[in-house]
Order: structure tokens, then sequence, then C-alpha cells
């Protein structure tokens, strides 16, 4: 089970990339739950469920493909 600390590392940098997407495109987003659609960012929701399972080298290499 990865832990606590490094999955919230994790959706704090995704939720940073994704401010960082749309700052680029000059979108204001006041409400964080539609943040991460609004930077077409969403299907890394998915892989936050999986990160309770499995270990976190795998976890973060899925995610590193999807920000790719």
């Amino acid at each position: 089970m990865l832990g606590c600390g490094r999955r919230g590392a994790a959706a704090r940098a995704i939720v940073e990339h994704a401010h960082a997407i749309l700052c680029e495109r000059r979108t204001w987003v006041l409400n964080e739950k539609q943040l991460l659609r609004r930077a077409g960012l969403a299907p890394i929701e998915a892989l936050f469920a999986e990160a309770v399972r499995g270990d976190l080298v795998t976890w973060i290499a899925k995610l590193e493909r999807a920000l790719a």
C-alpha cells in the first residue's frame, strides 16, 4: 500500500500541473472539483483510485505515462 504522504504529494503535483495548464490558457477555475477535467487530466483521477493498491514505483510510472 502506498503511503498517504506519497499519494498526497502526487495529488498536489497533479493539481499544480492542472493549474499551470489552465494558466497558460488564461482560464480561471474556482471549483477544484472540476480542475482536472477542465485541464484535460480527468483520466488521471482513476490512477488515484489505484494508488491504494500496488507499489509506488509502478504507480508513479503509470502517472508519468498518463501525463506524457
